[in-house]
């Protein structure tokens, strides 16, 4: 049986100062069972991040969990409350949040970015896939966080006729030219631009 993971594409710069990855699932992150109403449930779960995801320099707290193999997301205040949980959809086994990455887009708007693996298939074939999905700030306000889907930027699949790896890299850019960061992924010469308008809503550009 082979197991995926994902390809990791960053630079060392952006890792130090606006970047996180986690590999604490198999380093520092905690196991236990949860007894609920006759069930037994596994979970795991991830350190506390500290990032500051509306841009006024206080650090908020981030982490994950894996229960019974679904992974959710946790957004907590600087008391530590938590005020986002979203779980995550998966396609396979071993499904993690495994990177983490912000970027201030506009004066008044922060962006926060979270790379998914999805899982691993091995029946016929031995399939693997990650998805990025994102949230975006505005103003400070941590009140009403959504989330949205950018899309599959990374598949693997290995099958009797030999391996397939698909890599999409992701970046902030001005597209544009409206002084707003875009959310780009690119393959190559061709790249879809997500330029953030309000809450979860995203105007998308595709260009070959």
């Amino acid at each position: 049986m082979i197991g995926l993971c994902p390809i990791l594409l960053f630079s060392t710069n952006s890792i130090a100062q606006d970047a996180w990855l986690l590999d604490d699932f198999y380093t520092q992150g905690s196991k236990k069972e949860e007894k609920k109403r006759a069930k037994t449930h596994y979970k795991k779960d991830s350190a506390l991040y500290q990032i500051d995801i509306n841009g006024d320099i206080v650090r908020e707290y981030i982490g994950t969990s894996i229960v019974d193999g679904i992974p959710t997301l946790q957004i907590y205040d600087v008391q530590k409350r938590l005020i986002f949980s979203y779980r995550f959809p998966i396609s396979g086994f071993n499904s993690h949040i495994y990177r983490i990455k912000r970027r201030k887009i506009s004066e008044n708007k922060t962006a926060t970015l979270f790379y998914q693996f999805n899982g691993n298939t091995n029946y016929i074939n031995t399939y693997g896939s990650s998805n990025l999905w994102g949230i975006v700030v505005e103003n400070g306000k941590l009140d009403n966080i959504k989330i949205h889907n950018f899309g599959q930027i990374w598949q693997e699949n290995k099958d009797n006729y030999g391996l397939y790896k698909r890599a999409h890299l992701v970046n902030f850019m001005d597209v544009n030219n409206d002084g707003q960061l875009d959310v780009v992924i690119s393959s190559g010469s061709v790249y879809k631009a997500y330029s953030h308008v309000n809450g979860s809503k995203w105007s998308q550009t595709y260009k070959k």
